[in-house]
């Protein structure tokens, strides 16, 4: 058994000094956004959501320009698709209802009851 000191260990490997991924600041972004807004829907202002799809698409279309000269944003480019698909997903018309029987309902074009005025 020897008491010799062990030789001194190598330079320490460099820190990777990136940060987040775009995908993962613009994913945590739009979460919170619409946490945002689902809170200002439920304390009882008019959210216009028809505009929030879209809005984040033109938000993920930014990002994959922004993070061009980083190189592909393949993360974004598959949510830029799924919002695409989304987007595009037909809607029911307006004024129509899609529950069975709820001809005289009482209930606004959003699905919630009328506001009192």
């Amino acid at each position: 058994m020897t008491t010799e000191p062990l030789p001194p260990a190598g330079p320490a490997p460099p820190a990777d000094r990136h940060g987040p991924a775009s995908a993962t600041v613009l994913v945590g972004a739009l979460l919170v956004l619409v946490g945002i807004g689902w809170l200002l829907d439920a304390s009882g202002v008019e959210v216009p959501w028809r505009a929030v799809l879209p809005a984040a698409l033109i938000a993920v279309g930014l990002a994959c320009v922004a993070g061009a000269f980083r190189g592909r944003q393949h993360a974004l480019m598959v949510v830029g698709v799924a919002l695409t698909v989304v987007c595009r997903w037909p809607r029911p018309p307006t004024g129509t209802s899609t529950s069975p029987g709820a001809a005289g309902s009482a209930t606004a074009p959003s699905g919630r009851p009328p506001r009192p005025t």
